[in-house]
């Protein structure tokens, strides 16, 4: 029974991979363990890890802007699903450093969103992801949506069940969603969680990565995003 699942995307800079596994066994005091969703290369790579840190057999080439990020978060949530037991499920990129010693009871005090603010649809990637599926799909049933910086992005174990299950029983706007040219991860997976009746928590500063910037609320925020070097 994990406390945590840490999420992450990898594609390349293995060195860097084990810095970035490192700063987790130094900045996480619970019970954790970590996915890896690999492409080909990385996948080749990743060796002699230690035993907290399972890698997905399924390698999915990702590629930025486009939904094959979504689809590696929601592949590595199908795994923890079908493999282990876990209480919060947190998504990564392969560039988040830890910090701000999170422990289960900071977790366990976070304010959970469940009713996102209205948005402006005009601006951001919001003109592109409205012509998705999904979008069309969660729009038509007046759920308000909401985009935030995925790194970061926290769900209960329950949101992760219902994020698969809607996503498994929808197969039209899954595919859509994983082949979609468009931010997608911004969206789709706190998009789902609220319209299911869950919601969503963030632990990330966002997505802007430079170097020695840390989070503005040490309460709150125990993810920062540095570049890949």
């Amino acid at each position: 029974m994990y406390d945590l699942v840490i999420s992450i995307n990898v594609h390349e800079n293995y060195p860097f991979l084990l810095r970035q596994l490192e700063n987790i066994k130094n900045n996480v005091s619970l019970n954790y363990c970590i996915i890896l969703n690999c492409n080909k290369y990385m996948f080749n790579e990743c060796i002699n890890l230690p035993e907290n840190v399972y890698i997905n057999p399924e390698i999915i080439e990702k590629r930025r802007f486009h939904g094959s990020i979504a689809h590696g978060i929601y592949s590595n949530m199908c795994y923890a699903i079908n493999n282990l037991k876990f209480e919060y499920f947190v998504c990564c990129s392969s560039r988040n450093f830890f910090e701000n010693n999170m422990t289960i009871d900071k977790l366990n005090h976070l304010n959970y969103a469940t009713t996102p603010q209205t948005m402006d649809y005009n601006i951001w990637h919001w003109p592109a992801f409205k012509n998705s599926l999904l979008y069309k799909y969660i729009n038509f049933k007046n759920v308000i949506m909401c985009g935030v910086a995925h790194e970061g992005l926290l769900f209960k174990f329950s949101d992760v069940v219902n994020i698969k299950d809607f996503l498994e029983n929808n197969q039209d706007i899954r595919i859509d969603t994983f082949n979609y040219h468009c931010c997608v991860e911004e969206f789709a997976l706190n998009a789902i969680a609220v319209y299911k009746g869950g919601g969503y928590y963030l632990i990330g500063n966002g997505s802007h990565g430079v170097d020695n910037v840390r989070s503005y609320d040490s309460d709150t925020k125990f993810m920062y995003k540095v570049p890949r070097s």
